[in-house]
């Protein structure tokens, strides 16, 4: 920022309020009493939201080239731990296991029940594994597959896989790091849809949430082979290839498949969001499954455009700040009057073009 427009954040108006203040705005670490200041200085003056828009622009660009070379680093990491994973493979399964059953007596509780295994006819014990509205989570599956559970998601595991093939069942939205073991394939059955994710060895994304029309699935590396039913009951498969993302329509049973940028369709695994002139439909589909939020568009217009931004660890306040600025899309936030810790009850944000709010 240059001397001159700090200086102008410095005497802003009928407040004063400084540069890093502002850092820490958009960098969604502000305090209540600096998210305050910042509200009434941009309130002083129409012409500090273009302050704001400015120095944002130059935050985010230096918070991402930082995330995007953390990122390498944990891609190596990653590879390096696999490669480790595939030599030590049974110690491994043994000390998981062994693990597993310790969970399963300490936390009796969280044990589903009996259920049976598709592939053998023997019961067995499931784990559900819930996410609250707006919290994120990591677990280790007893086979040594690592998955990413987003807000307001579900995932039920046995506590042993028993049989030919590993199956876990998923309402949400999960990131799968997958244990390669070619003799049992690794699948994803979308809860109370006729669809399922088959995989070996891979990395995946796959976005089922409980009253979505559609069904997304995106692929980092190896390979995913998608099974659905059309609404006539005929059954079908599509095989996906690195960096492929496939959307599946519930309703026609059509599938859409494009390629994409996959670490930005991930990016929320690391607390972020990034969209590259991404449709305004699809921002909204995810902001709303990250911050746990409806959507309501009264213009039909705004489904027409499309955002470009990263957002890192931002309240939803400061992301509908940003809209305005550079859409022009104004928003009315009607709070959840009930307890919506499981996703039951939504903040609505109805967003229209217009006046500011």
């Amino acid at each position: 920022m240059s001397k001159e427009k700090e200086n102008i954040v410095r005497e802003g108006a009928s407040d004063n309020i400084s540069a890093a203040v502002i850092g820490r705005y958009c960098l969604g670490k502000a305090s209540k009493r600096d998210f305050k200041k910042v509200k009434r200085w941009l309130a002083a003056d129409a012409g500090n939201e273009e302050i704001l828009l400015q120095t944002g622009r130059i935050i985010i660009a230096a918070e991402h080239i930082k995330w995007r070379r953390k990122w390498d680093a944990e891609a190596a990491y990653r590879e390096t731990v696999s490669k480790i994973r595939n030599k030590t493979r049974i110690v491994v399964i043994k000390r998981v296991l062994a693990a597993a059953a310790c969970i399963a007596i300490l936390l009796g509780g969280l044990v589903t029940g009996k259920m049976m295994m598709k592939s053998k006819e023997i019961p067995v014990n499931y784990v559900t594994i819930t996410t609250n509205a707006g919290m994120r989570t990591t677990l280790l599956l007893p086979d040594s597959t690592e998955v990413t559970l987003n807000s307001s998601s579900k995932l039920i595991y046995p506590v042993i896989f028993a049989g030919d093939e590993r199956r876990v069942v998923l309402e949400g939205e999960g990131y799968f790091d997958v244990f390669r073991d070619p003799e049992r394939p690794f699948r994803v059955e979308a809860e109370g849809r006729a669809f399922e994710v088959e995989a070996l060895g891979t990395t995946f994304n796959l976005q089922s949430y409980k009253n979505d029309l559609q069904l997304r699935t995106t692929l980092l590396s190896g390979s995913v082979r998608l099974h659905f039913t059309m609404p006539s009951g005929e059954k079908k498969r599509l095989t996906l290839t690195p960096s492929e993302k496939a959307i599946y329509d519930i309703a026609t049973g059509d599938v859409v498949v494009n390629r994409v940028n996959a670490l930005n369709e991930t990016s929320w695994t690391y607390g972020r969001l990034i969209f590259n002139n991404t449709p305004m439909s699809e921002v909204l589909n995810r902001l709303s499954h990250y911050y746990n939020v409806a959507f309501e568009v009264k213009d039909s217009e705004i489904d027409g455009y499309s955002f470009t931004g990263t957002l890192i660890d931002r309240q939803l306040e400061q992301v509908l700040d940003y809209m305005a600025i550079s859409s022009k899309i104004r928003s009315q936030v009607i709070k959840a009057d009930k307890d919506d810790s499981f996703g039951i009850f939504k903040t609505k944000v109805i967003l229209s073009l217009g006046k500011k709010r």
